[in-house]
């Protein structure tokens, strides 16, 4: 095995000491210096990173310059988690160092151990104008990493409204569909709590603009507007549905939005669903209702809710139980490997 160039070439830590003092005016002196004393330009340390790496992620211009006048190869992948010199400058928000880095051809779509593209860097770090700069050197906007994510997610993910705009405009694909769901699900999956909450009607705004289908579906079958109800997240199931978000769509196992808020037990969703015309009574793939649901869960205070609205407490799924059945446990003994609650059926005795 090779030894790190740090060992076996005399000037190779002098290099690194001299690189990595890129708080003092002459680093890049110190730079040009060691290597005309022969110090190896693309010299490894213990985690493979060779100067330039430093040089670009620290944002440092004239070091970068002076280490790619020596010779340093900007094309190298062998650094930390497979990042490229490029990766690096996206992520130090330097303009400079990225232009000099496509003027000699580094690659813009390079991709590191987890399928990050310098694009995804740059989103990730909010820098627009590198972002920008990269597309404008045709960086492919729609790449995707390992976990199925884009650029796009990631702007939502850092809250970057302007990115969010920009990837939009340049034809990011809103519908990719991530192990989060399509961008709109990552916007409620980010900003469903009290302190972004305000955030996901302005990413939102930027989605339908940009001509987002509203009713489509992540890899389960699910809707934005069952994402939201099942994270009791009000103002954005009235965003949802004012914008004509499908109330009957149903998921791969045809739960509806008020299925899944009934069997999550989320209140506020169930109220807001039927006053918004819910079908109380609907079935899913077991012919199950939202009462069901709640019943199944042991969730108390929606099955009063949806009693005091009238749900049919007769109704039966496709083994024949009732609500009733399903919270003494007859036909099945458990739901998601834990008993049914006693109480779920003493609730639904007194009531019936």
């Amino acid at each position: 095995m090779q030894q790190r160039s740090g060992n076996n070439v005399r000037t190779g830590p002098q290099l690194y000491i001299g690189v990595q003092r890129l708080d003092t005016r002459d680093a890049w002196q110190i730079t040009h210096l060691l290597l005309t004393y022969g110090a190896t330009v693309d010299a490894r340390d213990q985690k493979d990173l060779t100067p330039l790496f430093y040089a670009a992620l620290r944002g440092n211009e004239a070091t970068t310059r002076v280490l790619i006048n020596h010779g340093a190869n900007i094309h190298a992948t062998e650094c930390f988690e497979g990042n490229t010199i490029l990766h690096a400058a996206c992520a130090s928000y330097d303009v400079g160092i990225v232009t000099m880095l496509l003027s000699l051809e580094a690659n813009a779509n390079a991709r590191n151990d987890r399928g990050w593209t310098p694009i995804m860097a740059a989103t990730g770090c909010g820098c627009f104008e590198v972002l920008q700069l990269l597309i404008l050197q045709g960086a492919d906007v729609n790449a995707v990493d390992k976990s199925g994510s884009s650029a796009l997610g990631y702007a939502i993910a850092s809250r970057g409204l302007d990115i969010i705009r920009l990837l939009v405009n340049h034809g990011a694909d809103m519908h990719n569909v991530s192990n989060r769901g399509t961008a709109l699900h990552e916007a409620i999956w980010r900003h469903s709590n009290p302190h972004s909450n305000h955030l996901f009607g302005h990413v939102a705004q930027i989605l339908l603009a940009g001509g987002f289908d509203i009713n489509v579906r992540d890899g389960r079958g699910r809707t934005a507007l069952m994402e939201a109800t099942v994270s009791n997240q009000l103002e954005v199931i009235d965003f949802l549905l004012d914008n004509n978000a499908d109330i009957s769509a149903k998921d791969d196992c045809s739960n509806s939005a008020l299925h899944l808020a009934a069997g999550s037990g989320m209140c506020t969703s169930i109220e807001e669903l039927l006053a918004r015309g819910a079908e109380i009574n609907a079935r899913n793939n077991c012919e199950r209702t939202p009462l069901m649901e709640a019943t199944v869960s042991s969730q108390l205070e929606a099955k009063d809710f949806l009693l005091d609205k009238n749900a049919d407490i007769s109704s039966k799924d496709n083994c024949g139980n009732s609500a009733l059945h399903l919270g003494a446990g007859s036909g099945m003994c458990t739901y998601r490997g834990t008993p049914y609650a006693g109480a779920s059926t003493k609730y639904l005795e007194d009531e019936h």
